[in-house]
């Protein structure tokens, strides 16, 4: 987490392009994203931080 908020503050273009494809993931599937997560461990400790911004983006209201 620390790492993603000292990036956000530099002109990091690969980090924003991530979170606008994530971003535009969720918007396109919804809560059905999480069932193209099969790649991603869920059980593991820490949960990975994609999960997080997902949830993140599905509180969200859209908008388009």
């Amino acid at each position: 987490m620390e790492e993603i908020r000292r990036r956000t503050g530099a002109d990091d273009r690969p980090l924003h392009m991530v979170k606008t494809v994530r971003h535009e993931l969720v918007k396109l599937r919804g809560t059905g994203i999480k069932g193209h997560l099969s790649m991603v461990p869920i059980d593991m400790e820490p949960t990975p931080i994609i999960l997080a911004y997902i949830d993140l983006n599905l509180q969200k209201p859209s908008r388009m």
